[in-house]
């Protein structure tokens, strides 16, 4: 009986833990793209240019597609691959798990989710892959493995939401800006000239 309580408490812990991913990871992905039109129209001086609230849903949508992934990937694979207590070692091992096993899970998702989602199909979506798949690995590598370093051995448990939200907004606010940069500001409008 004790050991079946113990299991319900930790499912229950799990899925609380998987709601709050999948409202971070949602929210996170939906605020840097807001912000980042925000951003477009001030530095375009296109302050008319309208709000496309499609983009902002798709990015929305890809946090929630992605966030059990997330889910799974941080709270239980690598804890079980790379267990022990933080060091400068298990840090180090954590970093390069990230960006080798999830880096590339998460960057191709986002990619061609995105333009499937947006509307303009699986075709363009490996186009897409093959165009900015590399640039923006190569961009995980500058900001990822030093955030999580500092996360993973200097950070007190306290500050780490915190400081992870932070940094994420920033990234997901660069991915939103870099896939978006050649697409015309006007959903079916030619880009000015």
């Amino acid at each position: 009986m004790g050991l079946k309580l113990t299991k319900l408490g930790q499912k229950s812990t799990f899925e609380n833990k998987l709601h709050m991913s999948i409202y971070v990871s949602c929210g996170l992905l939906g605020a840097g793209d807001v912000v980042c039109q925000g951003c477009e129209m001030l530095v375009n001086k296109n302050l008319h240019q309208k709000f496309n609230r499609n983009r902002t849903e798709s990015m929305f949508l890809i946090g929630l597609a992605m966030a059990p992934f997330g889910q799974i990937w941080y709270f239980r694979l690598m804890e079980k691959l790379i267990p022990g207590a933080p060091c400068m070692e298990i840090a180090l091992k954590k970093v390069l798990a990230d960006q080798i096993v999830a880096g590339p899970v998460f960057i191709s998702f986002f990619l061609f989710g995105k333009e499937l989602l947006e509307g303009r199909g699986g075709s363009v979506g490996i186009t897409e892959l093959k165009d900015k798949f590399l640039p923006l690995y190569m961009a995980s590598w500058f900001v990822w493995p030093p955030a999580q370093l500092l996360l993973f051995k200097f950070l007190p448990a306290e500050r780490r939401f915190r400081y992870l939200a932070g940094v994420t907004f920033c990234w997901n606010f660069f991915l939103s800006w870099y896939t978006h940069k050649d697409l015309p500001l006007y959903i079916g409008k030619e880009k000015k000239k």
